[in-house]
C-alpha cells in the first residue's frame, strides 16, 4: 500500500531523519529502534520518513486494559495485515503468523518500511514475543536489502531490556534514536505567525508545555500565555486536563499508580536515592532505583552526576523531574480538578497561582539545561572544550565551607569552571548579585583553576546587575528563540 503523504506540521527533526534515510543505502535489511516519551513525535517522525519509501505499512497493538489479552492483540494487527493485503482475511494464532503474513507484503524491487509502533503493548501478554521476532529478523526480515524495520515505543526501558540489552539482539540492531524535547531554536517556529510574542510569553507557556511537539501544536500562537494555558490546563475540555492518567496508564501500564508517587516526590525538587526511599517511607533498595532509572530512559527525568575536577563522575546524583508538563500538572492541575470541571478555575492566572515563582523557575530551568548547547555557544566553547557540565551540589564538610547548589556548572579544559545562574521573572532584583557571590565563595574548587559567572535570564534585569562586575557573561534566553543570524 502506497503511503498517504503527511499534512501536518513538521519541523526540527532534520539530523534524525537524515539519520533513517542514511539506512535506505546499505545492501540488507535494516533494523532500527525509535525511542521516547509519549507525545513526543516519534510516530509523526516516522510518517515523515515513510516519504522515502515506495511502501509503509504501519501496525499497532492495543493499549492495556480490561479484556486485553494476547489474542485480542494478534487479532488487531492480523485485521492490519488484511486490510493492507486487500485479501482473504489473515488470521494468525501466534505472532511468528504475524511476522510471516508482514513479511509476505514485502516486495523485493520495492523500498520499504515496516513501522511496529508501541511494540510493548503487542508483547505485553507474550512472553515469546520477543523470541520469536528475533526468528523473524534472522530468517526473514533481514533478507531484504530494501527493507527498514522500525521497532518503536514509548516505554524506552522497555525496548532497552528486551531488544538493545538482550543478548540475541546484539549486533543485529542498525541504529537507535531517541527522540529528546525540540530545541528553543525550532520551538520558535510555533509562533511564526505571530511577531506580538515576547520571549517571556512564550517562556510562559513553555514553562507548562516543555518542548514537547504534541503540546506545542495545540498552541494559538495569536493568544497570550495566559489564555492559552487557561485552554489547555483550566478548561474541563483541555488537552492537558486529563493527559497525565492516559500518559502514565499508557506508558507504565499496571504499575503505573507507582510511578505516579515518584514524579509526585520530584515535583518538589531534586532528590537524591535515599531521600526518594525515605519521602516513600520505604528502605533504600534496588527497585526504587530501578524505577527511576526506567522514568529517565521515559525521559520524564533526569538523574544529575556530580562531576570531579578531572572530569570523572563522583558517586554523587540527584533525580530531577524534567519533564515541566508533569510538574505543572501534579502541582496545579491536579489539585484543583473538581473547581476546573465546574468551570470555577477558568480565570485563573499563573502569576497568582501558590508558589509559581519557584515552580517557574524550576521549570525555566529544565528548559536550559536541555538547551546547553545553545549556552556553550553564547559563552563560545565548543564541544572539545568542555571537560564536564552538570547541575551542582555541594553537601558540607569539615573539608569545605557549606553546602551549595549550582544551577549549571562548566568545565573547561583550560582549568575554567562557568558558574551558571538561571533566573526567569518580570524583575530580576538585585539579589542574584549576592546569591552568585555565595556560591562562588563556596564552591569548593582546586586552587589552580579560576571561575567565570554566569547569567542566563529571561525578564527586566535591575540597571545595578548589568554594571555590576560580578558576572563575567551575562545572556538574555530571549536571543535563543531567535532565528540565527546568516551572514
Amino acid at each position: 500500500m502506497k503511503r498517504q503523504s503527511a499534512k501536518s506540521f513538521f519541523i526540527g527533526r532534520d539530523r534524525e531523519l537524515s539519520a533513517l534515510r542514511s539506512h535506505f543505502e546499505k545492501r540488507e535489511g535494516q533494523l532500527i529502534a525509535v525511542m521516547g516519551r509519549r507525545r513526543i513525535g516519534k510516530s509523526r517522525l516516522i510518517q515523515e520518513f515513510a516519504k522515502e519509501a515506495d511502501v509503509f505499512y504501519e501496525f499497532q497493538g492495543l493499549a492495556t486494559g480490561p479484556g486485553i489479552d494476547n489474542a485480542k492483540q494478534l487479532k488487531v494487527v492480523a485485521d492490519q495485515i488484511s486490510k493492507y493485503s486487500r485479501n482473504k482475511k489473515i488470521v494468525c494464532e501466534n505472532w511468528s503468523d504475524v511476522f510471516a503474513s508482514i513479511d509476505g507484503l514485502v516486495r523485493k524491487s520495492k523500498k520499504t518500511i515496516i513501522f511496529l509502533d508501541e511494540i510493548s503493548w503487542m508483547a505485553q501478554n507474550d512472553l515469546e514475543f520477543v523470541g520469536r521476532l528475533k526468528i523473524a529478523w534472522d530468517t526473514k526480515f533481514i533478507k531484504h536489502k530494501n527493507l527498514i524495520v522500525i521497532l518503536c515505543g514509548s516505554v524506552s526501558s522497555w525496548i532497552e531490556e528486551n531488544v538493545l540489552k538482550r543478548a540475541d539482539f546484539v549486533g543485529r540492531v542498525n541504529a537507535t534514536i531517541r527522540l529528546e524535547e525540540l530545541p528553543l531554536d525550532k520551538i520558535r517556529y510555533f509562533w511564526n505567525e505571530s511577531k506580538k510574542i515576547s520571549p517571556f510569553e512564550i517562556y510562559k507557556v513553555l514553562s507548562v508545555t516543555g518542548g514537547v511537539p504534541k503540546y506545542l501544536s495545540l498552541i494559538n500562537p495569536k493568544l497570550f500565555a495566559e489564555d492559552n494555558i487557561k485552554n489547555l490546563c483550566f478548561s474541563p475540555e483541555g488537552f492537558l486536563v486529563t493527559e497525565f492518567e492516559k500518559f502514565f496508564n499508557d506508558i507504565f501500564l499496571k504499575k503505573a499508580e507507582t510511578y505516579q508517587k515518584i514524579v509526585k516526590i520530584l515535583s518538589a525538587g531534586k532528590k537524591t536515592l535515599t531521600q526518594v526511599c525515605t519521602d516513600l517511607k520505604i528502605e533504600k533498595n534496588g527497585v526504587v532505583l530501578k524505577h527511576l532509572d526506567d522514568l529517565v530512559e521515559a525521559r520524564l527525568v533526569e538523574r544529575d552526576w556530580v562531576y570531579k575536577s578531572d572530569g570523572k563522575v563522583s558517586k554523587f546524583s540527584q533525580f530531577r523531574l524534567s519533564d515541566n508538563y508533569i510538574r505543572f500538572y501534579l502541582k496545579y492541575i491536579a489539585p484543583n480538578a473538581t473547581k476546573i470541571q465546574n468551570h470555577q478555575y477558568r480565570s485563573a492566572l499563573t502569576d497568582h497561582l501558590p508558589h509559581w515563582a519557584s515552580a517557574r523557575g524550576l521549570q525555566f530551568e529544565n528548559l536550559m539545561l536541555k538547551n546547553q548547547h545553545l549556552i556553550f555557544k553564547a559563552l563560545n566553547l565548543t564541544p572539545h572544550k568542555i571537560k564536564s557540565s552538570s547541575p551542582y551540589f555541594q553537601n558540607k564538610t569539615s573539608k569545605n565551607k557549606g553546602a551549595c547548589q549550582i544551577d549549571l556548572l562548566i568545565q573547561s579544559h583550560d582549568d575554567l569552571f562557568y558558574i551558571v545562574e538561571f533566573k526567569f521573572k518580570k524583575y530580576i532584583s538585585t539579589e542574584v548579585i549576592q546569591e552568585t557571590k555565595k556560591k562562588v565563595n563556596l564552591f569548593n574548587r582546586p586552587k589552580y583553576t579560576s571561575i567565570r559567572t554566569v547569567l542566563v535570564y529571561c525578564g527586566e534585569l535591575a540597571e545595578e546587575i548589568s554594571q555590576s562586575e560580578v558576572f563575567d557573561a551575562i545572556i538574555d534566553a530571549g536571543t535563543f528563540l531567535l532565528p540565527p543570524i546568516t551572514k
